[in-house]
């Protein structure tokens, strides 16, 4: 199985900590059977500027090697469909500045 990326597009401090936490929760559940593999590489973009206009502030990017079913299926039972997230690829790609992806090392101390 190849390598399996996210887009989660925040609207505020408040959605962007709780994506973050919502990884966190992710990375420390021990089921595979409910997460699938850790995610990791966690990165911060900046999203295009038709994004931008509908008053989203940033996007965390994020992957694993494996069981994207799974972290699909606890993405949406995380947000309930008030974080909107989808899968990374080439055509999603166009949807943030290339220039402005910044790897957040220590992410998870933004959530303690």
């Amino acid at each position: 199985m190849g390598r399996q990326s996210y887009m989660l597009f925040y609207k505020s401090t408040e959605q962007r900590k709780q994506i973050l936490q919502t990884i966190y929760n992710h990375n420390n559940e021990k089921d595979f059977e409910i997460i699938g593999e850790t995610l990791h590489s966690v990165c911060c973009a900046t999203p295009i500027k038709r994004l931008r206009d509908k008053g989203i502030l940033g996007v965390i990017l994020c992957g694993h090697g494996g069981g994207r079913h799974y972290t699909c299926n606890y993405f949406d039972k995380a947000f309930q469909w008030v974080i909107k997230w989808q899968l990374y690829n080439s055509s999603s790609a166009k949807l943030i500045c290339k220039k402005n992806q910044v790897l957040l090392k220590n992410w998870e101390t933004e959530i303690i």
